[in-house]
């Protein structure tokens, strides 16, 4: 599971801390020239105590963005890490230095650059947690690790059980937080001819306001259905492909959300 090395660092959270080092990666092989990134927006905290992750990063009313993000790639060989920061999605232009002491935390752990092997192969794992950016300019972001292998650049992941576009969109919070928060991120795989249930979760702007679900875009897998709960039931007719759709929540009298799934049927 790719997201694994963040999920690792969970024992972590809520220590507001900076972890950036080179880690033997046993399930990787060979190189790639780009990197898999995950954000977590820490303004709208999930009520398992980590951000919210839908690759947006909504601002405070100060304008203040407040993000943890994990990463890894696959290296060429032995090298060390040594810069990291988010850039402008389009020109790749840096715009945030993700190392500079005025968006770390009052806390962290001293930075660490190691490089350790596994029969010759190497990985950079790269977890960074409770970062504060003020003033932060809206626009669309990719993460820029720079080592002595090369260069990287979040780039999309086509997975089925996480899914990621490679680029965080910093917006408007006041667009955001007077919505309901989908807190449910990634869908569990299908099989076709087998019966299939997963239900959306979301939490309420006001609490115990009722959400209604409904589908925005797209289509789910032949055979499967969202039920306004929230639910997604069925039998997959169909396999061997992945299915893209958009859900909205609407939360009664007030806002609704929408996010985007990816729903893998093998």
């Amino acid at each position: 599971m790719k997201q694994g090395l963040g999920r690792r660092a969970l024992s972590l959270a809520l220590s507001l801390a900076l972890v950036l080092s080179l880690l033997p990666a046993a399930a990787l092989a060979g190189s790639q020239d780009w990197l898999e990134a995950f954000f977590y927006d820490n303004n709208r905290m999930e009520s398992y105590g980590f951000g919210t992750q839908d690759n947006m990063l909504v601002t405070d009313a100060d304008g203040t963005i407040r993000f943890s993000v994990s990463a890894y790639v696959s290296l060429p060989g032995e090298a060390e890490a040594t810069g990291l920061c988010l850039v402008d999605a389009d020109s790749r232009a840096e715009k945030y230095d993700l190392l500079d002491p005025a968006y770390k935390p009052v806390q962290y752990d001293e930075d660490v650059f190691a490089v350790e092997s596994y029969e010759s192969d190497y990985s950079l794992s790269v977890w960074l947690q409770g970062f504060v950016i003020p003033n932060a300019a809206l626009g669309d972001y990719r993460l820029k690790v720079v080592t002595t292998a090369g260069t990287f650049f979040s780039e999309a992941v086509d997975s089925p059980d996480f899914p990621s576009t490679g680029i965080v969109t910093v917006a408007d919070g006041a667009d955001y937080l007077n919505k309901p928060v989908i807190e449910t991120s990634s869908l569990p795989m299908a099989t076709m001819n087998r019966p299939y249930t997963c239900r959306l979760e979301a939490r309420p702007c006001v609490e115990g306001a009722a959400i209604t679900w409904s589908l925005a875009e797209g289509s789910l897998p032949n055979g499967l259905t969202l039920s306004p709960d929230g639910l997604i039931s069925g039998t997959p007719t169909e396999g061997g492909a992945s299915y893209a759709f958009t859900v909205a929540a609407a939360e009664a009298g007030g806002e609704t959300a929408t996010r985007a799934f990816s729903l893998y049927v093998g």
